[in-house]
Protein backbone atom coordinates (compact mmCIF):
# COMPACT_ATOMS: atom_id res chain seq x y z
CA UNK A 1 0.00 0.00 0.00
CA UNK A 2 1.34 3.59 -0.68
CA UNK A 3 2.93 5.29 2.23
CA UNK A 4 0.26 8.06 3.27
CA UNK A 5 0.78 11.73 3.23
CA UNK A 6 0.40 14.28 5.47
CA UNK A 7 -2.21 16.88 4.01
CA UNK A 8 -3.64 20.31 5.46
CA UNK A 9 -6.88 20.35 6.54
CA UNK A 10 -7.41 22.24 3.41
CA UNK A 11 -5.67 19.82 1.44
CA UNK A 12 -8.12 17.52 2.52
CA UNK A 13 -10.87 19.73 1.41
CA UNK A 14 -9.26 20.08 -2.02
CA UNK A 15 -9.10 16.16 -1.93
CA UNK A 16 -13.02 15.58 -1.34
CA UNK A 17 -13.34 18.11 -4.11
CA UNK A 18 -11.12 16.28 -6.10
CA UNK A 19 -12.99 12.56 -5.54
CA UNK A 20 -16.28 14.32 -6.59
CA UNK A 21 -14.47 15.33 -9.82
CA UNK A 22 -13.79 11.37 -10.45
CA UNK A 23 -16.96 10.61 -9.58
CA UNK A 24 -16.74 9.47 -6.26
CA UNK A 25 -19.79 10.74 -4.02
CA UNK A 26 -19.13 11.98 -0.69
CA UNK A 27 -21.29 8.95 0.64
CA UNK A 28 -19.16 6.41 -0.81
CA UNK A 29 -15.91 8.19 0.54
CA UNK A 30 -18.33 8.27 4.53
CA UNK A 31 -18.92 4.71 4.33
CA UNK A 32 -15.13 3.52 3.34
CA UNK A 33 -14.11 6.24 6.48
CA UNK A 34 -16.45 4.51 8.55
CA UNK A 35 -16.15 0.73 7.82
CA UNK A 36 -12.14 1.42 8.02
CA UNK A 37 -12.63 2.71 11.55
CA UNK A 38 -14.99 0.00 12.44
CA UNK A 39 -12.29 -2.19 11.28
CA UNK A 40 -9.74 -1.04 13.56
CA UNK A 41 -11.91 -1.07 16.62
CA UNK A 42 -12.73 -4.79 15.77
CA UNK A 43 -9.25 -5.46 16.06
CA UNK A 44 -8.94 -3.64 19.08
CA UNK A 45 -11.72 -5.77 20.40
CA UNK A 46 -10.01 -9.02 19.10
CA UNK A 47 -6.65 -8.15 21.04
CA UNK A 48 -8.31 -7.37 23.95
CA UNK A 49 -6.67 -4.14 23.65
CA UNK A 50 -10.35 -1.89 24.02
CA UNK A 51 -13.46 -3.35 25.41
CA UNK A 52 -17.37 -3.50 24.51
CA UNK A 53 -19.88 -2.04 24.55
CA UNK A 54 -18.52 0.87 22.77
CA UNK A 55 -20.59 4.05 22.64
CA UNK A 56 -20.05 6.52 19.92
CA UNK A 57 -20.15 10.13 20.30
CA UNK A 58 -21.85 12.22 16.80
CA UNK A 59 -21.37 15.93 15.72
CA UNK A 60 -22.97 17.41 13.95
CA UNK A 61 -21.22 17.64 10.53
CA UNK A 62 -19.70 14.91 8.27
CA UNK A 63 -17.07 13.39 11.97
CA UNK A 64 -20.46 12.26 12.99
CA UNK A 65 -21.52 10.80 9.90
CA UNK A 66 -18.72 8.87 10.21
CA UNK A 67 -19.15 7.68 13.63
CA UNK A 68 -22.79 6.48 12.15
CA UNK A 69 -21.57 4.14 9.79
CA UNK A 70 -18.95 2.75 12.09
CA UNK A 71 -21.79 2.35 14.66
CA UNK A 72 -23.63 0.44 12.09
CA UNK A 73 -20.70 -1.64 10.67
CA UNK A 74 -20.25 -2.45 14.70
CA UNK A 75 -23.61 -3.30 15.12
CA UNK A 76 -23.50 -5.54 12.18
CA UNK A 77 -20.42 -7.43 13.27
CA UNK A 78 -22.55 -8.22 16.65
CA UNK A 79 -20.84 -5.50 19.30
CA UNK A 80 -23.35 -3.93 21.67
CA UNK A 81 -22.80 -0.46 20.60
CA UNK A 82 -25.10 2.87 22.41
CA UNK A 83 -24.44 6.54 20.05
CA UNK A 84 -25.06 9.72 21.68
CA UNK A 85 -25.90 12.29 19.47
CA UNK A 86 -24.91 15.86 19.43
CA UNK A 87 -27.66 17.29 16.96
CA UNK A 88 -31.35 16.61 15.40
CA UNK A 89 -30.92 14.10 12.10
CA UNK A 90 -32.86 17.29 10.38
CA UNK A 91 -29.78 19.82 11.59
CA UNK A 92 -27.30 17.16 9.78
CA UNK A 93 -25.49 17.50 6.11
CA UNK A 94 -26.57 15.47 3.58
CA UNK A 95 -24.31 12.55 3.68
CA UNK A 96 -24.45 12.15 7.23
CA UNK A 97 -28.31 12.30 7.97
CA UNK A 98 -28.70 9.70 5.47
CA UNK A 99 -26.21 7.37 7.82
CA UNK A 100 -27.86 8.74 10.74
CA UNK A 101 -31.60 8.01 9.20
CA UNK A 102 -30.08 4.59 8.60
CA UNK A 103 -28.71 3.54 11.81
CA UNK A 104 -32.39 5.34 13.26
CA UNK A 105 -34.24 2.01 11.22
CA UNK A 106 -32.01 -0.14 13.61
CA UNK A 107 -32.04 -1.45 17.55
CA UNK A 108 -29.10 1.08 18.33
CA UNK A 109 -29.71 2.84 21.00
CA UNK A 110 -29.38 6.63 20.41
CA UNK A 111 -29.65 9.38 23.10
CA UNK A 112 -29.55 12.96 22.91
CA UNK A 113 -26.54 14.64 24.43
CA UNK A 114 -27.22 17.30 26.35
CA UNK A 115 -26.56 21.35 26.34
CA UNK A 116 -24.49 21.10 29.70
CA UNK A 117 -24.59 24.87 30.64
CA UNK A 118 -27.44 25.55 29.66
CA UNK A 119 -29.46 25.32 32.97
CA UNK A 120 -28.54 26.14 36.39
CA UNK A 121 -25.05 25.33 37.54
CA UNK A 122 -26.56 22.52 40.02
CA UNK A 123 -28.56 21.47 37.50
CA UNK A 124 -25.64 21.36 34.96
CA UNK A 125 -23.23 19.26 37.55
CA UNK A 126 -25.95 16.98 38.00
CA UNK A 127 -26.12 16.34 33.98
CA UNK A 128 -22.82 16.18 34.08
CA UNK A 129 -22.24 13.41 36.48
CA UNK A 130 -25.02 11.51 34.70
CA UNK A 131 -23.19 11.25 31.25
CA UNK A 132 -20.15 10.83 32.98
CA UNK A 133 -22.09 8.00 34.64
CA UNK A 134 -23.42 7.02 30.95
CA UNK A 135 -20.74 7.13 29.48
CA UNK A 136 -18.62 4.69 32.52
CA UNK A 137 -21.00 1.98 30.80
CA UNK A 138 -18.67 1.63 28.03
CA UNK A 139 -15.63 -0.12 27.12
CA UNK A 140 -14.96 2.28 24.63
CA UNK A 141 -16.16 5.51 23.36
CA UNK A 142 -15.50 6.67 19.92
CA UNK A 143 -14.59 10.54 19.89
CA UNK A 144 -16.66 11.82 16.31
CA UNK A 145 -18.01 15.25 17.38
CA UNK A 146 -15.31 17.51 15.52
CA UNK A 147 -13.00 17.34 12.98
CA UNK A 148 -10.99 19.00 10.12
CA UNK A 149 -13.17 22.27 10.32
CA UNK A 150 -12.56 22.96 13.93
CA UNK A 151 -10.24 25.80 15.04
CA UNK A 152 -10.31 28.16 18.20
CA UNK A 153 -11.74 27.19 21.01
CA UNK A 154 -14.04 24.69 22.21
CA UNK A 155 -17.83 25.68 22.89
CA UNK A 156 -18.85 25.70 26.87
CA UNK A 157 -21.39 23.36 26.11
CA UNK A 158 -18.71 20.80 23.93
CA UNK A 159 -16.28 21.51 26.11
CA UNK A 160 -18.46 20.21 29.12
CA UNK A 161 -19.40 16.68 27.01
CA UNK A 162 -15.71 16.13 26.47
CA UNK A 163 -15.02 16.50 30.06
CA UNK A 164 -17.74 13.93 30.92
CA UNK A 165 -15.76 11.62 28.41
CA UNK A 166 -12.91 12.91 30.20
CA UNK A 167 -14.37 11.79 33.93
CA UNK A 168 -15.42 8.65 32.68
CA UNK A 169 -12.41 7.26 32.40
CA UNK A 170 -12.87 5.36 29.32
CA UNK A 171 -10.55 4.69 26.62
CA UNK A 172 -10.92 7.26 23.62
CA UNK A 173 -10.82 6.50 20.18
CA UNK A 174 -10.78 9.71 18.02
CA UNK A 175 -11.95 9.80 14.22
CA UNK A 176 -9.69 11.93 11.82
CA UNK A 177 -8.67 13.84 15.34
CA UNK A 178 -9.48 14.26 18.56
CA UNK A 179 -12.63 16.74 19.34
CA UNK A 180 -10.49 20.47 19.97
CA UNK A 181 -7.30 19.86 18.29
CA UNK A 182 -6.53 21.99 15.47
CA UNK A 183 -5.70 19.74 12.69
CA UNK A 184 -3.04 21.77 11.12
CA UNK A 185 -1.59 23.89 14.03
CA UNK A 186 -1.55 21.00 16.12
CA UNK A 187 -2.86 23.85 19.03
CA UNK A 188 -5.35 22.21 21.28
CA UNK A 189 -8.09 23.98 22.54
CA UNK A 190 -9.14 24.03 26.53
CA UNK A 191 -10.55 20.69 27.29
CA UNK A 192 -9.32 18.91 23.94
CA UNK A 193 -9.94 15.34 24.15
CA UNK A 194 -7.02 12.89 24.52
CA UNK A 195 -6.84 9.58 22.45
CA UNK A 196 -5.52 6.36 23.00
CA UNK A 197 -6.13 5.83 19.10
CA UNK A 198 -7.13 8.25 16.46
CA UNK A 199 -8.13 6.64 13.28
CA UNK A 200 -7.90 9.64 10.41
CA UNK A 201 -8.74 9.45 6.95
CA UNK A 202 -6.81 9.24 3.22
CA UNK A 203 -4.13 11.45 5.00
CA UNK A 204 -1.90 12.38 8.02
CA UNK A 205 -2.88 15.86 9.38
CA UNK A 206 -0.46 17.58 10.19
CA UNK A 207 -1.57 17.78 13.92
CA UNK A 208 -0.81 13.58 14.48
CA UNK A 209 2.57 13.84 12.83
CA UNK A 210 5.29 12.62 15.18
CA UNK A 211 4.61 12.09 18.58
CA UNK A 212 1.40 13.18 18.77
CA UNK A 213 0.19 14.14 22.61
CA UNK A 214 -3.77 13.85 21.65
CA UNK A 215 -3.81 11.59 19.16
CA UNK A 216 -2.27 9.12 20.50
CA UNK A 217 -1.45 5.72 18.58
CA UNK A 218 -2.32 6.75 15.16
CA UNK A 219 -3.94 4.49 12.06
CA UNK A 220 -4.75 5.96 8.64
CA UNK A 221 -7.31 4.41 6.55
CA UNK A 222 -7.40 4.48 3.20
CA UNK A 223 -10.80 5.49 1.18
CA UNK A 224 -10.13 3.96 -2.14
CA UNK A 225 -8.98 7.33 -4.21
CA UNK A 226 -6.64 6.80 -6.98
CA UNK A 227 -3.47 8.27 -7.15
CA UNK A 228 -4.36 10.69 -9.64
CA UNK A 229 -6.77 12.39 -6.54
CA UNK A 230 -3.57 13.20 -4.27
CA UNK A 231 -1.36 14.97 -7.23
CA UNK A 232 -0.01 18.02 -5.71
CA UNK A 233 -0.94 17.54 -2.33
CA UNK A 234 1.63 16.87 0.57
CA UNK A 235 4.28 14.14 0.12
CA UNK A 236 4.60 10.68 1.45
CA UNK A 237 5.59 10.01 4.91
CA UNK A 238 6.75 6.95 5.68
CA UNK A 239 4.73 3.83 7.07
CA UNK A 240 1.80 4.24 8.77
CA UNK A 241 -0.76 1.42 9.67
CA UNK A 242 -3.79 1.46 8.86
CA UNK A 243 -5.01 -1.03 11.90
CA UNK A 244 -3.27 -2.26 14.92
CA UNK A 245 -1.20 -5.19 14.85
Amino acid sequence: MPSPRVLTCAQSRELDARAEELDIPGLALMENAGAGAARVILALLERGAAQAPVGLLCGGGNNGGDAYVVARHLHGAGVEVQVWEWTEVSNLPRDAARNARCLARTAVPRHPLPRLGATSAAGSSAALADLEAAFGTCGLLVDGLLGTGFTGTLRPDMAAILEAARRSARPILALDLPSGLNGDSGLASPGTLRARWTVTFAALKPALVGDSTHGGEVFCVPLGLPPEAFSGLGGPLGDIPDGPG
